[in-house]
């Protein structure tokens, strides 16, 4: 893929994630499978071992000696199959509501609304649904709608009638939630009054069914229309309906049991053995289970096999082989929600044409007499493979669950690449994203990672990156963390002086991250800040920095000095001082040789402690540059403190010093200062021999940029080291 693909690409993923990010009631459903991803998987966990296709086991946990266990399982599995709906309406309410940016009262609010929406559409009066949980896994279809309509009538009042009522007390809190209250009281009103119409006329039309029964009823005898026409037929519409429920977030097999509409190998066989008739409907419950849902709805085991294959995200890779044993035994529901599947429609191709192609292959291996027809229905989470031998007593059907799953495992690959593409190109504009969010904010009074939304999943996210190649950079051997392929490292911007001879360089830190290629240099700073993982980073800065002038030392016999970019809130840290000790120490540098560049912004922040620390270490030899100057206001007091040696003039000033006056003589003045002050200066970016001619006339005594060398790593350093030795 060429540049001008790859930034077609980002232009048309940031369009769609401009979409989605509009699409508040999307977001709020994803945001609410994450959230109730523990009952999840609790409800997977006491499943599979409610289930266990092993009689004596289930006895053993059931009525036998550690039934007390079985019972806090059980407990465990009826909270979640009986309950989850509640929980469904008050987490997709709560994130739809965060989605809008209501205030908290209204939160409550919408949340109490939403649950009263729910309670009146899930009551009925039909015998046949009477015993089906009204707050259960069964109803995930109803608390879908009730939240949907909550949170939309709520959002166009927002919008339209916002604060209308305002009552006032003495006491502002109260006057704000009864404000609120009498607001949002004909919305409720309206809601109820909806939610109710729709009830009764469900009932009254609809043989006692709520609105759910009425729809799963209706789908239920379209797919038994269909099943008759056809058991093939039936099949395949059986398979898109619970697909289809799966992939907007509700258990496709709680919403259509295939009981109710698919008929099981049991009522076959005992046809067969008492009137001598031949068996002709392949499709049975045990056909869905051994081929069409091979390992869960669309064919969970195969795509965490893919993912196993193919995805470049760690996590992903973690969440395909956690789920792989329980994909085995037919439960996809953790994978569905940890990818997720759920509304990704970069795999909603092959998440509906898999079990259809599952459905055709086997339908057609069966009725060739390739496969023998099922003889039995088994336990629902009996293993792949196993289920298709013990069903059938042939070998045969067991080849066929093998090239069922290969197949459908080479048809998710393509599309596992083509999400790993996408994820890469949504988090790199998440990333610019974030950069440009520093850029236009004060962030030293910011957390990145408390930032709420995309902003702050992407922070925390590269922060744990970032703290993992600290903690290996620090604890491993320069050679050890290279051989590992350590994607931190120092990069040196050699300094010169007005005759071009070499002086020193600056240390600047460089992230290359695997995929994201180099991250901005004040990112890394302030996820390490937010992070509380600063001290630990600028330990490995001050590390590497004394270790280059070591060797530079070694190898070349000069005295090179190296500056090191260092922020306040590291000097504010009790072990500051140590730390500086220890690496001089440890590779026997002088002092004088390990400058400090503090960024003028910093400048505000320190405090009479730190003072003493800068003095103290001035004392001993280094020197305090104050880098970036004159890009900010810094208060000209702390200039002429006495605490610092010198002021690096900012690159943007030097940058347009012959495009504007004022530029021109922002850095003639800085000049001034610094000579009548005594302070070492220094430029950067000189890129032509005139801004260095200009800047000598200025007294500048140091050039940094491009018109003397770019950046260079280590190896590179030493090199060009060598060669001004050579000169001189």
């Amino acid at each position: 893929m060429n540049k001008v693909e790859s930034e077609d690409r980002i232009v048309k993923t940031r369009k769609s994630l401009d979409k989605y990010d509009n699409a508040l009631f999307l977001k709020a459903i994803q945001e609410t499978c994450q959230l109730i991803l523990p009952f999840i998987v609790l409800y997977v966990f006491s499943y599979a071992i409610l289930n266990f296709p092993v009689a004596s086991f289930r006895y053993l946990i059931t009525e036998g000696r550690f039934s007390n266990i079985g019972y806090i399982i059980r407990f465990a599995n009826n909270l979640f199959c009986d309950y989850v709906g509640i929980v469904a309406v008050i987490s997709l309410t709560f994130c739809f509501a965060h989605g809008i940016k209501v205030q908290p009262y209204r939160n409550v609010m919408m949340i109490m609304t939403a649950v009263s929406v729910y309670c009146i559409l899930v009551h009925n009066y039909n015998p046949a649904i009477k015993d089906i949980p009204s707050f259960g896994i069964s109803y995930l279809f109803t608390a879908l709608i009730s939240s949907y309509i909550t949170g939309s009538i709520f959002k166009i009042a927002h919008r339209k009638f916002n604060g209308t009522i305002r009552l006032k007390y003495k006491k502002k809190a109260l006057s704000r939630s009864l404000s609120i209250a009498f607001n949002d009281l004909p919305i409720v009103l309206i809601l109820l009054a909806i939610s109710f119409l729709i009830s009764e006329l469900c009932i009254y039309f609809g043989d006692g069914y709520n609105l759910q029964g009425l729809i799963v009823m209706g789908l239920g005898r379209l797919v038994v229309y269909c099943y008759n026409l056809n058991d093939l037929l039936g099949a395949l519409a059986y398979s898109i309906l619970c697909i289809f429920f799966w992939f907007i977030g509700m258990n496709g097999e709680a919403m259509m049991p295939h009981e109710t509409v698919i008929p099981s190998v049991k009522n076959a066989v005992y046809v067969i053995a008492n009137t001598n008739i031949s068996h002709t409907h392949i499709v049975t419950d045990q056909f869905i289970h051994n081929y069409v849902f091979l390992g869960g709805a669309g064919c969970g085991l195969a795509l965490s096999v893919a993912i196993l294959i193919k995805s470049k995200s760690n996590l992903h890779r973690s969440f395909g082989a956690f789920n792989l044993p329980f994909t085995a035994m037919g439960i996809a529901d953790i994978i569905h929600y940890t990818i997720p599947v759920i509304f990704n429609f970069v795999l909603f191709i092959p998440f509906f044409i898999i079990p259809i192609i599952n459905t055709l292959i086997a339908y057609l291996s069966i009725y060739l007499g390739f496969v023998p027809m099922d003889k039995c229905s088994l336990f629902c989470t009996t293993p792949i493979f196993f289920n298709a031998y013990k069903s059938t007593g042939s070998f045969s059907a067991v080849i066929l669950q093998v090239i069922i799953l290969i197949i459908d495992i080479i048809i998710y690959i393509p599309f596992i690449e083509k999400l790993n593409n996408q994820k890469y190109v949504e988090f790199r504009i998440r990333i610019e994203q974030l950069v440009a969010y520093i850029k236009a904010n004060d962030v030293k009074n910011i957390n990145l990672i408390e930032l709420d939304g995309p902003l702050g999943d992407t922070s925390r996210i590269l922060l744990s990156e970032l703290a993992t190649e600290v903690m290996k950079k620090k604890n491993l051997t320069p050679e050890a963390y290279k051989a590992i392929g350590g994607h931190l490292y120092m990069v040196y911007h050699p300094q010169c002086d007005d005759s071009g001879e070499y002086v020193c360089s600056e240390a600047l830190l460089r992230w290359e991250h695997p995929i994201l290629g180099l991250v901005f240099p004040p990112l890394i700073i302030e996820l390490a800040r937010s992070g509380g993982i600063l001290h630990e980073l600028e330990s490995v800065i001050l590390d590497e920095t004394c270790r280059s002038i070591s060797n530079i030392e070694k190898i070349s016999d000069i005295s090179p000095k190296i500056s090191a970019n260092i922020v306040s809130a590291s000097l504010a840290h009790p072990d500051f001082l140590h730390m500086i000790m220890k690496y001089t120490r440890k590779y026997h540098i002088q002092n004088e040789n390990l400058w400090i560049e503090m960024n003028e912004q910093d400048m505000m922040h320190i405090d009479d402690d730190v003072k003493q620390k800068l003095s103290f270490l001035r004392k001993r030899g280094h020197k305090f540059i104050i880098d970036d100057f004159g890009a900010e206001g810094t208060s000209i007091v702390y200039v002429g403190s006495g605490l610092f040696d010198g002021l690096k003039i900012d690159g943007s000033l030097i940058k347009n010093m012959f495009n504007d006056k004022d530029s021109y003589e922002l850095v003639k003045s800085i000049a001034n200062m610094g000579v009548k002050l005594n302070l070492l200066l220094l430029s950067e970016f000189v890129e032509t021999e005139e801004e260095m001619e200009a800047l000598k006339e200025m007294y500048i005594n140091l050039f940094q940029g491009y018109f003397y060398s770019k950046t260079l790593k280590y190896d590179e350093l030493i090199d060009f080291v060598l060669k001004e030795k050579e000169k001189n």
